[in-house]
């Protein structure tokens, strides 16, 4: 939400005694998006809060659940296809050698331009050059 609604900006602003709104405000989240990579306990609880915002739910895991998707009201889908669709996408899992650099350059072409991503599992899961460049 901080990252949506540009609370660290808004909070440089004050600090410069501007308190202009513009170039401030985010989007809402109701009927957009949320792509979730890794269905552990945290990636759950993730689904669950992003049901009370009325996100669509889509989710990767290398172990897909089919309880899981039962019980957010989610679907599971391939990782092109939840980088592609999602506004949001939000990482929770693991560091190994095949999730090392799972988002990079590649990937990173793959999501839509005004994703917002969320890396709430290992730092080396992103590329951060990468990310850095994609944001030029």
């Amino acid at each position: 939400l901080t990252l949506n609604r540009k609370t660290h900006k808004a909070y440089n602003r004050t600090r410069e005694n501007n308190f202009s709104l513009q170039g401030l405000l985010g989007f809402d989240l109701y009927k957009k998006t949320v792509g979730i990579v890794g269905t552990g306990k945290i990636g759950q609880a993730f689904a669950s809060i992003c049901n009370g915002f009325g996100m669509k739910v889509l989710l990767y895991d290398k172990f897909p659940n089919a309880e899981i998707s039962t019980k957010y009201n989610a679907r599971y889908v391939q990782l092109p296809t939840l980088l592609q669709s999602s506004d949001v996408i939000s990482l929770h899992c693991p560091l190994l050698p095949e999730t090392r650099y799972l988002i990079n350059t590649s990937t990173i072409s793959q999501m839509k331009s005004t994703a917002i991503i969320l890396n709430t599992g290992r730092g080396r899961l992103l590329n951060t050059q990468d990310g850095i460049d994609a944001l030029k």
